[in-house]
């Protein structure tokens, strides 16, 4: 278990620094073809955006696993190097361009063979622990936002506390226009703290939804569409596109914004 954790916590280190890389390479090129309105895929944009599309998906399927009940090692060696070529969504798999096909098929290679090379290198499995963050299976994510709906009131994904309060639902809305968003997070941080708080699941569209920790480095208190809510859905947080925050249940009178 020990062993299996650690090639674990390395491929999920490895996609979440991959990722950042190539986001942070693509946002330049990004920011110039706009300044100069082109419209379509330069050469360098092509070379750039399907590989962090890629590697954020792999990540989403590395997370499927649980990190606390994984299977043995050389088992997880076989379904690690087997998602570098299955992990697939919307964005991934469509190019029409050789150059972006080549770009992802490079960066699932690259994946693969970093899992693989960590079999010989001692060093690697030397792990530092990651917060824990396993991603919905897509049933279990369906279960999940019915349950919502039948306790929030919500619809489709949507909520609309302002104007259909749920009955009997303590509900309190912000605009999160010149909101101090340092501020806010660590009002959640707080109430996390204070409620013995350790995990929670955060259900968004720009992708899977997920069981994860508090004190998730990369949590998001912000658009766009998203849900955070208790295990037992005592309580509820969404953030919508129209730049406000509905808090619902015993997070009421617990975060507000100044």
């Amino acid at each position: 278990m020990y062993e299996a954790k650690n090639l674990h916590t390395l491929a999920r280190r490895y996609c979440m620094l991959r990722y950042s890389t190539l986001v942070e390479a693509y946002r330049p090129i990004a920011e110039r073809e706009l300044r100069q309105a082109q419209y379509s895929y330069s050469e360098k944009a092509l070379e750039i955006y399907p590989r962090y599309n890629v590697v954020a998906v792999i990540l989403d399927s590395v997370e499927t696993l649980d990190s606390e009940n994984l299977p043995d090692f050389d088992v997880l060696v076989q379904i690690l190097s087997s998602m570098a070529w299955s992990a697939a969504s919307c964005m991934t798999g469509h190019h029409t361009i050789q150059a972006a096909r080549s770009a992802e098929e490079d960066e699932r290679t690259r994946f693969a063979e970093h899992v693989e090379s960590a079999l010989v290198d001692e060093a690697s499995f030397y792990q530092p622990p990651l917060f824990y963050r396993r991603t919905l299976g897509f049933e279990e994510e369906t279960e999940l936002l019915s349950k919502i709906e039948s306790i929030w009131d919500t619809d489709d994904g949507y909520w609309y506390p302002l104007t259909e309060k749920p009955t009997g639902k303590a509900v309190e809305a912000f605009s999160l226009n010149g909101a101090d968003d340092a501020d806010l997070k660590e009002q959640f941080q707080r109430f996390f703290a204070d409620n013995s708080i350790r995990r929670l699941y955060e259900l968004g569209e720009d992708g899977p939804g997920c069981f994860r920790s508090t004190a998730d480095e990369a949590a998001k208190f912000e658009c766009p569409e998203r849900y955070l809510v208790s295990k037992d859905l005592e309580w509820i947080a969404y953030f919508s596109h129209g730049a406000t925050v509905t808090l619902g249940g015993s997070l009421v009178g617990s975060v507000t914004l100044r």
